[in-house]
């Protein structure tokens, strides 16, 4: 298998970039865009986007908690983690990776990727957990 770090990093980047205007905006037509991408087309992809979702989140939970950058996966985002951790608040983003966890059980049921996608991003622009 080989691992386009080139495209893992631009995902990682756009999905930021998403969850920064969804904290910031709560914006539903910004909600809807994210959500078909995030989805993506089968289920690894979505479990690919989960795990940098979850990864993403708890940077930002730590950096909200005070953490130094020496300890986050995502050290390079630093301040935009920084940024979003501040907005969501260190408990949410935390709240929000054990429901990526949990919802990432689930999909085993075969969930909806959509809706998945969309209830998890909705967390994100504060409503409730999934």
């Amino acid at each position: 298998m080989e691992l386009d770090l080139e495209a893992l990093n631009e995902r990682r980047r756009s999905l930021l970039t998403g969850l920064e205007q969804l904290a910031a905006k709560r914006d539903v037509r910004t909600l809807q865009d994210l959500a078909a991408a995030f989805a993506g087309k089968d289920e690894p992809a979505l479990q690919t986007n989960l795990e940098l979702l979850a990864g993403l989140l708890r940077d930002a939970a730590r950096c909200a908690a005070g953490d130094p950058a020496e300890v986050l996966v995502h050290a390079d985002l630093v301040d935009r983690l920084s940024r979003l951790g501040n907005a969501l608040g260190s408990e949410r983003a935390a709240r929000l990776v054990a429901s990526i966890d949990k919802l990432r059980d689930q999909l085993r049921f075969n969930l909806n990727r959509t809706l998945v996608a969309e209830s998890l991003l909705a967390a994100v622009a504060g409503g409730p957990l999934p």
